[in-house]
C-alpha cells in the first residue's frame, strides 16, 4: 500500500533535484503608484523574461491611468474632483470600486477605501 506514494515521491525528488540551477534573475524596478515597484523573474531565457516583466509594468501603467489619486487625469482622481456628483467610469473602475465597498461592508468599515486620498 505504501509503496504508490513512496514511487510518487521519489519521482518528486527526482524532477525538484533534476531542475537546472542556472535559472537567471532579472530584476526591473520602476515608480508607479506613488512607490517603488520592483519585479522579479527567474528562468532560463533572459529576453523572455524582460518582455514579461515589461508587460506587467505597462498593466500597472494601464491601471494607474485608471485609478491612481496621484494623476490628476485619472477616472479616480475626477471622482475626488467632482465629489459629490455623479461621475461616468469605466467598467472596470465601477467593478474596483463595488467590490471595494462590498469588502468595507463586510468588514465594518476595517477596510476603508478612502484611507490615503
Amino acid at each position: 500500500m505504501l509503496e504508490r506514494p513512496i514511487r510518487v515521491l521519489v519521482l518528486l525528488l527526482s524532477f525538484l533535484l533534476s531542475t537546472p540551477v542556472s535559472a537567471e534573475e532579472v530584476v526591473k524596478a520602476r515608480v508607479l503608484m506613488g512607490t517603488i515597484v520592483e519585479i522579479k523573474a527567474h528562468g532560463e531565457d533572459r529576453r523572455y523574461l524582460l518582455r514579461a516583466i515589461d508587460r506587467a509594468f505597462e498593466e500597472m501603467e494601464r491601471l494607474e491611468a485608471l485609478m491612481s489619486s496621484y494623476r490628476p487625469d485619472s477616472e479616480v482622481s475626477l471622482i475626488e474632483r467632482e465629489a459629490p456628483l455623479w461621475v461616468r467610469v469605466s467598467p472596470e473602475v465601477f467593478d474596483v470600486l463595488s467590490k471595494a465597498l462590498e469588502v468595507s461592508r463586510l468588514s465594518d468599515g476595517a477596510f476603508d477605501i478612502t484611507v490615503g486620498i
